[in-house]
Formats: C-alpha cells, structure tokens, sequence
C-alpha cells in the first residue's frame, strides 16, 4: 500500500496549478528530481512536500524567477557614470 503522504500526478498536478504532461515533463528534465517521488511501473507517486522543497530550492538557486526586475533606483547608477 502506498504512502498517503504520497499523491498522484493529478493530484500533483492540481497543487502546481499545471497539467499532469507538465509534470511528467518536470520529472523527466530533473526539475523534479529523484527522492521526491516514488515509481511503480508506469505509476508515480509524488511527496508533495519534498516536491515543493525541491522546486523552491531550483528557483531561489537559478536567479531567474521569471519576474521581471526592475532597478528603480537611478541614483547608483548616475554616480557611477560622472
């Protein structure tokens, strides 16, 4: 019997807000890495919160949170130039 801390990839999928594709798209670029989940055949079943763990930790160590960012504060810059 399976874990209950651990859910399907529909249900997975459904906390990210992501198709299920999406997540097995994840899985398979190692943007949800192993330990997180667990494979029975064809069948995976994924620790939500080591899944959370992991895709925060992937975004807060890549530097690109897909935001926009911008700098507002002029000032640095002006004194640099003259």
């Amino acid at each position: 019997m399976t874990d209950p801390k651990y859910i399907s990839t529909a249900a997975m999928a459904n906390l990210l807000g992501v198709a299920p594709s999406t997540i097995a798209t994840m899985v398979a670029s190692g943007e949800i890495p192993l330990g997180t989940y667990i494979k029975a055949g064809r069948v995976f079943r994924f620790d939500p919160v080591k899944v959370e763990q992991a895709l925060l930790t992937n975004t807060a160590g890549s530097g690109d949170d897909g935001q926009l960012h911008l700098d507002l504060d002029n000032d640095k810059h002006e004194e640099n130039e003259e």
